[in-house]
């Protein structure tokens, strides 16, 4: 492992007024790096190295003819660093003879904007047309990672997890980008989702529904009161013991029957909040003349939250 260091660190010289000006300081690790981007022009090899801010910087400055920067890319990668979550992976920093950045740009923003060194890998004396061979594949899904470490229903609940996570955050619209490590660490908090993929399996099918929604609509209605969450699953799923039209369980099955029929298609956020609007008037015993919610336009409501 190559770590750099400040040989002067510890007899800092205070540098003020005009002399800072004059004084142009390079970062000892900028200075290292400068020497393997010349040992790069003849070789090709690996090295594992811390990535300051400041090395970060002077990398992006030799970026031409990269892809646009995608800033939600870049928080993504933040955030897990600002959380910890940052381990060395055969992803890192690639560079050309040339000393141009080929693939990193990315992680380097990142490190920038969480203001923090990490440990990556970066490979020199690459060619530089090897750019044109980067990240054409398949990106990894939260789902793929899900299934690699053996969970049931991986794709599915991948979706649950960002969903489930942004409901307790109290988003509008459930929408989440999560790392794995967060989707993990809300699975584990929320370990008896494991087991609704198959109790709304009949349901999802019949309705023909986003299977991840109703999950996580069944899910929080467990959270607040198991047992009445239970009866009115089975209502709706069988249609059984619905004792008038303007029953909440009767609302809900017409709404998702014209969501099925194509007369008005749910989002995926709406079976959400459609649920837990009919289950919530289930719980007070109240009948209603209609179930809609509104996300959008004057007359706008928050999303639904279970026992409001």
């Amino acid at each position: 492992m190559l770590k750099f260091h400040d040989p002067e660190k510890d007899t800092p010289k205070p540098v003020i007024g005009k002399e800072r000006d004059r004084e142009s300081v390079t970062p000892p690790e900028v200075t290292a790096f400068k020497a393997l981007l010349e040992r790069g022009r003849t070789q090709e090899f690996v090295v594992k190295i811390e990535i300051s801010p400041e090395l970060a910087k002077y990398i992006l400055q030799r970026n031409p003819d990269n892809r646009n920067i995608s800033s939600a890319a870049v928080e993504t990668f933040a955030a897990a660093i600002r959380r910890g979550e940052w381990m060395v992976t055969n992803q890192g920093i690639g560079i050309s003879r040339e000393g141009l950045l080929n693939d990193g740009q990315h992680r380097l923003s990142a490190i920038i904007d969480a203001d923090m060194t990490v440990m990556m890998f970066v490979a020199f004396g690459l060619e530089r047309r090897a750019q044109n061979k980067t990240d054409i594949g398949r990106r990894r899904s939260l789902g793929d990672v899900l299934a690699i470490q053996k969970v049931q229903n991986a794709n599915v609940l991948a979706a649950v997890a960002q969903m489930g996570w942004g409901y307790d955050r109290g988003r509008a619209n459930l929408n989440a980008q999560l790392s794995s490590e967060q989707a993990f660490d809300w699975l584990d908090k929320n370990g008896e989702v494991h087991t609704f993929p198959a109790k709304v399996r009949k349901l999802t099918a019949f309705y023909r529904l986003p299977g991840s929604a109703l999950i996580l609509a069944a899910y929080v209605c467990h959270r607040h009161n198991p047992l009445k969450a239970e009866q009115f699953l089975q209502m709706v799923t069988d249609g059984l013991n619905i004792p008038n039209d303007g029953h909440p369980a009767s609302r809900l099955r017409s709404r998702f029957h014209q969501s099925a029929t194509k007369q008005r298609p749910v989002l995926r956020y709406e079976v959400v909040a459609l649920y837990i609007l009919a289950f919530n008037a289930f719980c007070q015993r109240r009948n209603l003349r209609k179930l809609e919610w509104i996300s959008a336009g004057p007359e706008a409501k928050p999303f639904p939250r279970v026992g409001e």
